[in-house]
């Protein structure tokens, strides 16, 4: 939830829609319980959960076509965006 706090606030109002991009299910889970006034956007995709794939697991799905499919598209959904928040991992 940090990075919602770094959002101006007109763009955490809410019905506010956010895409969320993580590999984390956890972040899902929080942002949906404590910003449920949000429109949270997310792909319904396999993820791993806070430490659960190690460092060295890149693709929760375990399949090398499947994750480049999800990047590239990713890449389509992000043009449209006009504003990027982040945070540290």
């Amino acid at each position: 939830s940090d990075y919602v706090e770094k959002l101006p606030t007109e763009r955490k109002s809410k019905n506010a829609t956010i895409l969320l991009l993580t590999d984390d299910a956890n972040a899902i889970d929080e942002a949906k319980e404590f910003y449920p006034d949000i429109n949270w956007k997310y792909y319904n995709r396999e993820r791993f959960r806070g430490t659960s794939g190690g460092w060295e697991n890149t693709a929760p799905s375990k399949s090398p076509k499947m994750e480049v499919i999800i990047i590239l598209s990713t890449l389509q959904l992000v043009r449209q965006c006009d504003a990027f928040v982040h945070g540290t991992s």
